[in-house]
């Protein structure tokens, strides 16, 4: 089966008895967190110049549909914000729905929920979150655990700079707002916002359900 890696691909070799051997190489040093491993039925189309979306067979033009209008124009913006792209190539892998989380920022391929793939381009600012990340979190990261806000908090303002130039100035006061509200929320409702926001559910629906509990 095909594998993916948080690294440029440099080779595959044929080693006989069904056997293949994937060479990748990251010059780039990370922190051993940022590294991922994927392999499975994967297969892969173009999103743009310097991308490719990666995903099961039967997802692929869906998934390169949702994401092919907007992935350059991320990197694109955020260049002009910040500096030239360091990692030659971003790509997104769509996981299977068991994969928890909205997204993760692994160098090279962003590991993605399947839930972003909703048929109206409505979710593929998850992108910007973690194309932002290839800035603030993986080029620099923090010190210590105990300082990981600092990864999050500037990648959140690099998102709502390219939410800004690509959506409106309206876009990214909004999205402020709500990332205001969620401050003041008590911790244990965060967890369900960040939930509904990765299972692509409606938080007042969730909120509205556990009033009736």
């Amino acid at each position: 089966m095909p594998i993916l890696a948080s690294g440029i691909a440099t080779g595959e070799k044929d080693l006989g008895n069904g056997s293949k051997l994937y060479s990748y190489v990251q010059e780039i040093p990370i922190p051993s967190y940022l590294f991922a491993l994927a392999s499975g039925d994967i297969k892969q189309a173009s999103i743009g110049p310097r991308s490719v979306v990666a995903t099961g067979p039967r997802e692929l033009q869906a998934a390169k549909w949702e994401l092919e209008e907007s992935t350059e124009k991320f990197i694109q913006t955020i260049e002009k914000i910040v500096f030239p792209y360091q990692w030659k190539t971003y790509n997104v892998l769509i996981l299977p729905p068991s994969f928890p989380y909205g997204g993760m920022e692994n160098p090279v391929y962003t590991y993605a929920t399947p839930t972003i793939i909703s048929g109206d381009r409505e979710n593929v600012d998850v992108i910007a979150h973690e194309l932002s990340h290839s800035y603030s979190g993986n080029l620099v990261s923090n010190a210590s655990w105990e300082h990981f806000w600092l990864n999050e908090g500037w990648t959140t303002y690099l998102e709502r700079r390219i939410q800004a130039a690509v959506h409106g100035e309206a876009h990214r006061d909004f999205s402020a707002i709500i990332g205001y509200e969620v401050l003041l929320l008590p911790n244990w409702l965060c967890v369900v916002r960040c939930a509904c926001n990765s299972w692509n559910m409606s938080f007042l629906k969730v909120l509205a359900l556990l009033d009736k509990c």
